[in-house]
């Protein structure tokens, strides 16, 4: 039907939002390009999936450079996510393709956004252009469904901790207030024409007088008005903050206030979820830790795989060893690459909002794990040269020799994970021709 649209109302169409999830931008955005530019065939749509993820790898190389990690890390962490087996199924799955947009804009906004930055602190020229460029890649990325609540996080995480000082900081924070501002147009439509799942959790409220009243008793212009409203009351209110934290001695009140928040939200979710709220921490550690292990082992992940499921769900390796070995990882990369350079707790904003995300869905499928892969594939990486290159200070070998051999070595561990792929693919093959 789409095919008989005019220009004007095919986009239209596009980009408007509807109730219900799949009416989302994105997932009509993308389906009628390829549809119209190489066809219905289900192979066309992987095709175009495994070329979006070669450009995520890229990415992930300039992510690497941009964070200061060096080329060789970036080189390392890219060859690394190119192969990894625990998230294949997101580029091999035909309808799986937002995942993989939503990765794609999380890390080419971040990689602006740190290039901007790092241009306006040393007022080099140029600054303004990539300025525009930031702020037009994250309306962009406002279509997508995540990277609408993460990516602002991220850049608010930066402010907050890559400052040098309290007026540097709202300098900082009122030069992107438009960056969070377009995160309040399109998000929130969505939410206002009634996203399925917002619904869902709504509905659970409904004999809440002003949930009652939100959901059935204003019309569309009033929600997003009201809605709106809110969202920038929330952003003056934080400006107001930091004014008031630059201007007075405030950092015991600030200091007690986020421990008091933090009591509070951990007394609410003890209370809302009893003893299990407990394994919190060790939730947090679960998806780093099966990446790890399946990074490390994934030939026996391809052959524990059921293939006669719709969806790929992989079972994670989560023995004492890959704990101690993943907790290891984090440790000396937080001790290594955030503690002296701050701009790497990007990084940990992503985590943790992916995590979030995570929990908030009934199941987590492998294709998920895309979200987080990139994470894992960088600090990973980072924290092997780091130890790479303290061990091979005693025997005193040339720089191009010593980057050869760490590049064989992510070889050698990148092969077993291709041939993994294949088995899943040829194993699956066997079982339905989703993939064919």
């Amino acid at each position: 039907d789409i095919e008989k649209f005019s220009g004007l109302k095919l986009f239209g169409y596009l980009i408007a939002p509807f109730p219900m999830f799949k009416e989302l931008a994105l997932l009509k955005i993308y389906p009628a390009l390829v549809l119209k530019l190489f066809g219905p065939l289900a192979k066309n749509f992987i095709l175009v999936s495994i070329f979006i993820h070669f450009g995520n790898a890229g990415l992930v190389i300039c992510l690497s450079r941009v964070l200061r990690l060096g080329a060789r890390v970036g080189f390392m962490a890219s060859l690394m996510y190119l192969t990894l087996f625990a998230h294949f199924q997101a580029y091999m799955d035909p309808m799986a393709s937002q995942h993989l947009i939503a990765v794609f804009f999380i890390m080419l906004g971040l990689v602006f956004y740190l290039k901007t930055s790092s241009l306006m602190d040393a007022n080099a020229k140029g600054r303004r252009r990539y300025y525009v460029w930031t702020l037009l890649i994250n309306a962009a990325a406002s279509f997508c469904n995540f990277p609408s609540a993460l990516l602002p996080a991220a850049v608010f995480t930066h402010i907050l901790v890559y400052a040098k000082g309290k007026h540097d900081r709202l300098r900082r924070y009122n030069t992107w207030m438009p960056l969070f501002i377009i995160y309040l147009v399109y998000p929130l439509l969505p939410v206002v024409y009634g996203h399925e799942r917002l619904t869902r959790i709504l509905a659970q409220y409904e004999n809440n007088s002003a949930v009652h009243m939100f959901t059935s008793k204003m019309t569309v212009h009033a929600k997003f008005a009201t809605l709106f409203f809110i969202g920038l009351s929330c952003l003056l209110m934080l400006r107001g903050l930091l004014t008031a934290y630059g201007r007075y001695n405030l950092k015991r009140f600030f200091k007690a206030l986020f421990m008091a928040l933090a009591a509070a939200a951990g007394a609410y979710l003890l209370i809302l979820g009893g003893p299990r709220r407990l394994l919190i921490p060790y939730n947090m550690a679960v998806p780093f830790t099966g990446i790890l292990a399946s990074f490390l082992d994934p030939i026996r992940n391809a052959l524990s795989v059921s293939t006669t499921e719709p969806w790929y769900a992989i079972p994670l390796q989560l023995s004492v060893f890959n704990f101690l070995l993943g907790g290891l990882v984090m440790f000396l990369f937080i001790k290594n690459f955030i503690v002296p350079k701050k701009e790497n707790s990007v990084l940990v904003t992503w985590y943790l909002g992916t995590l979030l995300w995570l929990y908030l869905n009934p199941s987590i499928y492998s294709r998920y794990f895309i979200y987080l892969s990139p994470i894992f594939c960088v600090i990973f990486s980072a924290v092997v040269d780091y130890l790479y290159r303290r061990s091979i200070k005693t025997f005193r070998l040339n720089p191009a020799v010593e980057g050869v051999i760490s590049i064989l070595i992510f070889i050698c561990l990148s092969v077993p994970n291709l041939l993994a792929i294949k088995l899943s693919l040829f194993r699956g093959r066997l079982a339905n021709t989703f993939w064919t």
